[in-house]
């Protein structure tokens, strides 16, 4: 059963990797990958760590945190 499942998975991946435009896509979502990542983490700066009413707003105050 699993050696069925593993030729016909192979055979759909072949066919897939056949086809020019699912590569195109398929290299066009890798190089976007560290953008994305890198967006994630500003997202996660800006609201922890400069927005006034994140987590760091109870170690330094608003004023500061606000200036920045």
């Amino acid at each position: 059963m699993k050696e069925i499942f593993l030729k016909k998975t192979l055979a759909l991946a072949q066919w897939m990797a056949s086809q020019i435009h699912l590569r195109t896509m398929r290299d066009a979502f890798i190089m976007l990958i560290p953008f994305l990542v890198l967006a994630g983490m500003m997202i996660l700066v800006n609201n922890v760590i400069i927005n006034p009413g994140g987590i760091l707003s109870g170690f330094i105050s608003d004023t500061t945190l606000s200036s920045w």
